[in-house]
């Protein structure tokens, strides 16, 4: 028995030398696959987003609680400090006294001139 080499048919070797076909029905899977994966990460990205815009927007209402708070507290300082009973008493404790009411001289809302201008004869 003589081993002889088998000659290719004219069709086998251009079967040989073609790469694998893929169906169209594989090509709809990978496309449909893709496109979810795309959708699954956008909706994961926009999640995230929702999440850090919750974050920043609690700690922009602790800020502003906190300020409303020190404002509060800035308004009771300045009435206190305003109190007409406590600068009287600040005025004597420097030796201050009530000037004379003849040299009190009040001016009109429309003059913006100093009441010193006014006891000056300006």
């Amino acid at each position: 028995m003589a081993l002889r080499k088998q000659t290719p048919s004219p069709a086998q070797p251009q079967a040989a030398a073609r790469a694998p076909v893929i169906s169209k029905n594989a090509w709809a899977v990978v496309i449909a696959l893709l496109v979810f994966t795309l959708a699954a990460f956008q909706l994961v990205r926009t999640r995230h987003a929702a999440v850090q815009i919750g974050y920043a927007l609690s700690q922009a209402t602790r800020e502003h609680d906190q300020l409303l708070e020190d404002q509060r507290k800035l308004r009771l300082e300045v009435a206190t400090l305003k109190n007409p009973v406590r600068l009287r008493s600040l005025a004597q404790s420097l030796g201050l006294v009530e000037p004379d009411p003849a040299r009190i001289v009040r001016l009109g809302r429309a003059t913006g001139r100093l009441a010193l201008d006014g006891a000056r004869g300006h």
